[in-house]
């Protein structure tokens, strides 16, 4: 895997950031959102907000069993 930088317009601090995949990515954000990516990281979706209710800290995968 070859990792790029690239620079988004974020007002929110990063708090993990897990790829399933080299193209499928979660990040959760200080506050609690979930973002994620199918391209890598070049576009980001919000895919939920916790809101005031609870944080979330981190986010990974698991290896599926086999």
């Amino acid at each position: 895997i070859t990792w790029k930088e690239h620079t988004i317009d974020a007002t929110k601090r990063l708090s993990s950031v897990a790829f399933a995949t080299p193209q499928s990515g979660l990040v959760v954000t200080e506050d609690g959102t979930i973002l994620g990516t199918e391209d890598g990281g070049r576009t980001w979706e919000e895919l939920y907000t916790s809101g005031a209710y609870f944080h979330l800290n981190s986010v990974t995968f698991a290896k599926p069993r086999q």
